[in-house]
């Protein structure tokens, strides 16, 4: 399967997607090319972020002595890691700056020929501190020491400070989904010249990442003496899953990354894109992702970013409306998103209007048109078979028919309490929507098994906390863009970032 397609909308042999990203490799010593050093540069340059670290810490009132890695110079580093695929370790930086720079890459980043002197071990420390110089300044889940484990009376501490220091710590979190973003935005940016994009459509997609840590559950946290050791990643969480094939659940401990990937209007045509993440955002598993979407899907309409259709899974559309309407309003965006069974059927009624799978028709239309797909699902189980069945005869002849009953949507139902997440871009299970969605999904499915073909175990990074391990996968996402990128036929090798 050609790399270019894959990215692109055709999704035939999804099995051999781990043949397109190259694994993650073993610690290289080569140099390091100066067009990808240029790359990483110019990426951190466009965003902004190494900027933003020194003004944040301004704005904290922090009073730090002059860094002899500054944060430009040790995000740039990390990037390169990231577009390399090499091991995202502190180690590895170290590597790095010690052993991989010529004359001309030392020159690119500022560093004096004494800093050649230094011994890799040196190296490492003023790369840990300052790589914790850039994540401190927007940690919202501070801990008094990464070094060891807290015990049960530290952490009730930590807890306590942190509800006295609430608004302080949101301000940090923000700060993150802010720095996230603007170099996804970056990227986007670079991308968007190949492509003329003028809108974009997008699909939204969770990503669980494991915290390479045991997690201690709600029962045995209140069971745990004073001088218990709590987890060494406090503030992941578990996650339920089904295991596939078997009646049984699987808990697992971690984060949940949002992802915004970018989206082919026309996934068979000639204008196909690059499926890029251009969003992202972070939490522990079940606290409302479609929330943390929104805020992401806010970041793309500050930056001014027209977004088409957002294409959205069953879960979210299953969530609470307020947690996506807004977001969607601000970027002028409609849903395309697949229905629980408890959302199906007549929705709204207004005026002389209802709302049936996200499509306002006539009050007149039938019965056995308005509750055709209700009355299909109760039957089925699976998304596969009540898809197909849309797209043959049993169920699609009776979806065709609806089309006669259509009205345009109706404004003072859209501003209503459901219509902004229920109204959908096309009529539910119509070959307009199938194709959509399916083009949504496969690009999210396709993306996430891309980053796990090349993410490094997080064990052995040498940065710990839920903010570090954020910013790790955002690494991750960083250089999976770039390979995706440097893969789409419209990039050009000496302006892709």
């Amino acid at each position: 399967m050609n790399i270019s397609d894959a990215f692109n909308g055709h999704f035939d042999n999804m099995s051999d997607i781990s043949d397109l990203v190259p694994a993650p490799s073993a610690r290289r010593l080569a140099p390091v090319p100066t067009a990808t050093l240029q790359r990483a540069l110019a990426l951190v340059d466009a965003s902004g972020v190494a900027e933003l670290v020194v003004a944040w810490e301004r704005e904290d009132g922090a009073r730090r002595a002059s860094a002899s890695v500054p944060p430009r110079v040790v995000l740039a580093a990390w990037v390169v890691l990231a577009m390399e695929g090499t091991p995202l370790t502190v180690q590895s930086v170290a590597v790095l700056i010690a052993s991989r720079l010529t004359l001309t890459t030392r020159a690119l980043l500022g560093f004096p020929d004494t800093f050649a002197q230094l011994s890799e071990q040196q190296i490492t420390g003023r790369v840990r501190r300052a790589t914790l110089r850039v994540v401190d300044v927007m940690d919202a889940f501070p801990l008094p020491t990464r070094q060891r484990r807290l015990t049960k009376r530290e952490w009730d501490q930590v807890c306590a400070q942190r509800g006295e220091n609430a608004a302080q710590l949101e301000v940090k979190r923000r700060r993150f989904v802010e720095f996230a973003n603007r170099i996804l935005a970056a990227q986007y940016e670079a991308v968007r010249g190949h492509v003329r994009l003028d809108e974009v459509n997008v699909a939204l997609g969770t990503r669980f990442r494991g915290a390479y840590a045991v997690g201690i559950g709600k029962r045995r946290m209140a069971e745990l003496q004073p001088g218990g050791l709590v987890s060494a990643e406090p503030d992941a969480g578990f996650r339920a899953d089904v295991v596939p094939g078997m009646q049984t659940v699987r808990a697992r401990y971690g984060w949940e990354d949002d992802l915004i990937v970018l989206t082919s209007q026309d996934p068979a045509g000639a204008h196909r894109v690059p499926n890029i993440v251009i969003g992202f955002n972070t939490h522990r598993p079940g606290m409302v992702p479609a929330r943390f979407a929104g805020e992401a899907l806010l970041h793309m309409a500050d930056r001014g970013t027209r977004v088409g259709h957002v294409v959205v899974n069953r879960a979210r559309m299953s969530e609470r409306a307020e947690h996506l309407r807004g977001p969607l309003r601000a970027l002028g965006a409609q849903l395309v998103g697949d229905y629980p069974i408890s959302r199906l059927g007549v929705r709204e009624v207004a005026g002389n209007g209802v709302l049936v799978e996200g499509a306002w028709y006539h009050p007149s239309m039938p019965p056995r048109l308005r509750d055709a797909v209700k009355a299909f699902r109760s039957t089925t189980t699976t998304s596969c078979a009540y898809r197909a069945a849309a797209r043959g005869d049993a169920l699609g002849d009776l979806i065709a028919e609806r089309a006669e009953y259509m009205l345009r949507p109706k404004r003072e139902a859209a501003e209503g309490a459901g219509g902004g997440v229920h109204v959908q871009r096309y009529p539910y299970l119509s070959p307009e929507w199938d194709r959509a969605y399916t083009a949504g999904r496969c690009a999210i499915e396709a993306y996430l098994r891309a980053l796990d073909c090349r993410e490094e175990p997080a064990a052995v990074s040498g940065v710990r906390g839920a903010t570090g391990q954020a910013f790790l996968s955002l690494l991750a996402i960083v250089g999976t863009n770039s390979c995706i990128i440097s893969a789409h036929p419209a990039a050009h090798a000496d302006e892709e970032v």
